[in-house]
C-alpha cells in the first residue's frame, strides 16, 4: 500500500479514537437518569458515577505519558481499545452500582490514554501543519459527541416506547462499535502495514520533567487550565441555563448542548483553515477576546433566541483553544515526548472540574445568569497569555530549554 494511503489510514484511525473518547465523556451522562432510576440512585451516587469516568482518565495521563516515551505508543493503543470494550461491557451488563463504578472508570481509563497519545502522534505524523492538523484532529470529539448524544437518546427513545426499561444497557452495548472500529483500524496500522509511530526525540521521563522546569511551561499549563474552564464550565452548566434563566423545556436545553458541539466542531474544522493565515498565538487571543464577549453578551440579553445564537458564536471560538494550546506548546517544547501532552491534559480536565463548581457556587450566591457571565474572567487571561507570548517570539525567540545534564 502507498505510504500516502498508510497515513490516511493512521489519520483515521486517530478520527475515529477521538470520538471514542467523546464517547466515553458523553454516554453516561445522557443515560443517567435512566441508570439512576434503575438502581436507586441519589444524587450524591450520581455525582460519583460521572466523575469515575473523569478519575480513570487522570490515572492514564499521569500513567501513560512517561510509559509510553518509554515502551512507544504502539502497544497503548491497544490497550485504549480493549479497555474501553471492557468499560462499556461492564456497564452494559452491570447488576449493581460497584460494577457501574468500575465500568465508567474503564471507560475512562482507556479515553484518557487516546487523549495522551492522539495530538502527540499527529503532532508527528504532520509536524509542519501542527495547528491545522491539531483543530481537525479535534473537531471529530466535537462532532462525536454530537453523534453519540444523539444516538443514545433516539435509543432511550426507542425503549421508552417499548416500555422495557433497558435502553441505557442498549446504548452502551452500541458504544462497542466505535473501539472496535479504532482498535481494527490500529491493528492495521501497526500490525499490517508495520507504520512507524514514535517519539524518536524523546527522552526519559526524568529528563523530560528537567526540560519542563521552565516558567513558561507553567504559564501554558494555566491557559490550559483557562482553556478546559472556558469549555466545560459553559457546557456543563448550558442546558441548566437554558432551563432556569430562560425557562425553556429540557428538550430545548439538550438541544442547545448539541447547538454547542456542533459550533464547537465546526470551529475546530474551520481552525485548521484559519491557521493558514493567523499565527496560533493570534488566533488564542482573538478566540479568548471573543469568548469573554459572548459571556458577558449573554449575561446581559433577554432575548432566548439571542442568547442561543450568543452560545454558538462562542462555541466556535472555544473550539480553538484547547487544540491550538497544544499545537503552541508543541512548539515551544520540542522533543518532550507524550509527557509533556499528558500533563497539560490534566491541566485542562483540571479546569473542567473547577470552574464548573466554581459557577455552581456562585450561582448559589447570588444567580445562575451572574455565575456564567463570571467565566469571561478566564478566557480573558488566556488571552493575556498567549498576547505576552507572542511579544515574547518577536522579542526574544524561542523559549531557552533547561538542559537535562547534571
Amino acid at each position: 500500500m502507498e505510504q500516502r494511503t498508510v497515513s490516511r489510514l493512521l489519520l483515521w484511525s486517530c478520527n475515529a479514537a477521538m470520538v471514542g473518547v467523546a464517547a466515553a465523556v458523553n454516554v453516561t451522562p445522557v443515560c443517567l437518569s435512566s441508570v439512576a432510576e434503575k438502581f436507586g440512585l441519589d444524587y450524591s451516587q450520581q455525582g460519583i458515577l460521572l466523575g469515575c469516568t473523569f478519575w480513570g482518565f487522570i490515572i492514564a495521563l499521569f500513567l501513560v505519558g512517561p510509559l509510553s516515551d518509554r515502551y512507544g505508543p504502539r502497544p497503548f493503543f491497544y490497550w485504549s481499545a480493549f479497555m474501553q470494550i471492557g468499560g462499556f461491557l461492564l456497564l452494559a451488563f452491570a447488576w449493581n452500582y460497584p460494577t457501574l463504578a468500575f465500568g465508567a472508570t474503564l471507560a475512562g481509563l482507556g479515553a484518557g490514554i487516546l487523549e495522551t497519545l492522539l495530538t502527540p502522534v499527529i503532532c508527528e505524523t504532520f509536524p509542519t501543519r501542527k495547528t491545522s492538523a491539531v483543530n481537525r484532529l479535534h473537531s471529530f470529539y466535537a462532532l462525536g459527541a454530537v453523534g453519540i448524544i444523539l444516538l443514545t437518546s433516539g435509543i432511550l427513545r426507542w425503549s421508552g416506547h417499548n416500555g422495557d426499561g433497558q435502553g441505557w444497557r442498549w446504548a452502551y452495548m452500541a458504544m462497542l462499535v466505535v473501539p472496535i472500529t479504532f482498535g481494527v483500524g490500529f491493528f492495521l496500522c501497526f500490525r499490517i502495514y508495520r507504520i512507524r509511530v514514535s517519539y524518536p526525540h524523546s527522552e526519559s521521563y526524568m529528563h523530560t520533567l528537567k526540560r519542563l522546569r521552565c516558567v513558561w511551561f507553567f504559564v501554558f499549563a494555566g491557559a490550559m487550565l483557562c482553556a478546559g474552564g472556558t469549555e466545560l464550565g459553559a457546557a456543563q452548566w448550558l442546558p441548566s441555563y437554558l432551563e432556569k434563566v430562560l425557562s425553556f423545556s429540557r428538550e430545548t436545553g439538550a438541544a442547545g448542548l448539541l447547538l454547542l458541539s456542533l459550533a464547537m466542531g465546526l470551529g475546530r474544522i474551520t481552525g485548521g483553515w484559519v491557521a493558514n493565515y493567523l499565527s496560533a498565538p493570534a488566533m488564542l487571543i482573538l478566540a479568548g477576546v471573543m469568548c469573554a464577549g459572548c459571556l458577558i453578551a449573554a449575561g446581559i440579553s433577554s432575548s432566548g433566541v439571542l442568547i442561543i445564537m450568543i452560545f454558538l458564536v462562542f462555541g466556535f471560538f472555544v473550539g480553538w483553544m484547547w487544540p491550538t494550546t497544544m499545537a503552541i506548546a508543541s512548539e515551544a517544547f520540542p522533543h518532550t515526548g507524550s509527557t509533556m501532552f499528558a500533563l497539560l491534559a490534566v491541566s485542562g480536565n483540571g479546569g473542567g472540574i473547577v470552574f464548573p463548581g466554581a459557577v455552581g457556587f456562585l450561582a448559589e450566591r447570588f444567580d445562575l445568569r451572574i455565575a456564567m457571565s463570571s467565566l469571561a474572567v478566564i478566557p480573558c487571561v488566556a488571552s493575556t497569555v498567549f498576547f505576552l507570548w507572542r511579544l515574547r517570539q518577536h522579542r526574544r525567540g524561542p523559549v531557552a530549554i533547561p538542559s537535562t545534564e547534571s
